[in-house]
């Protein structure tokens, strides 16, 4: 925002849009006559797995980690652990996580029965 963008009315600060004049809302980030950015444009926060707040349980999180590495080497522990964690998850926070670890255990079991099927 450059200094000239800005015009002072007595205690009010009035913003302007550098590029047509039009006058904006102080907290405006886009110009609504012609649809120019006239403030800072804030990112959206990256989206990961939450941290647990303080006060709960970590299990599920590491339980959804864990069902991912055992599913993924074809073990039954990766389907063991996945449903654990779902029934203790109870704000549902890490059903994908857990929920990985049951399809990889799946897709193993799957691929096994091909071969059994295919070898003779």
């Amino acid at each position: 925002m450059k200094e000239y963008d800005k015009k002072q009315q007595g205690e009010k600060i009035m913003k302007y849009c550098s590029h047509c004049g039009a006058e904006v809302a102080d907290d405006a980030v886009i110009c609504t006559k012609c649809g120019c950015q006239v403030g800072q444009l804030i990112p959206a926060p990256a989206t990961s797995a939450p941290a647990p707040t303080e006060g709960e349980s970590k299990a599920p999180l590491t339980l959804g980690i864990l069902a991912i590495i055992f599913g993924a080497l074809g073990g039954w522990l990766g389907l063991v652990l996945g449903i654990i964690g779902l029934c203790i998850d109870k704000k549902k926070r890490y059903t994908g996580l857990n929920a990985t670890g049951i399809v990889l255990f799946l897709v193993w079991g799957i691929i096994y029965i091909i071969l059994l099927a295919t070898s003779h």
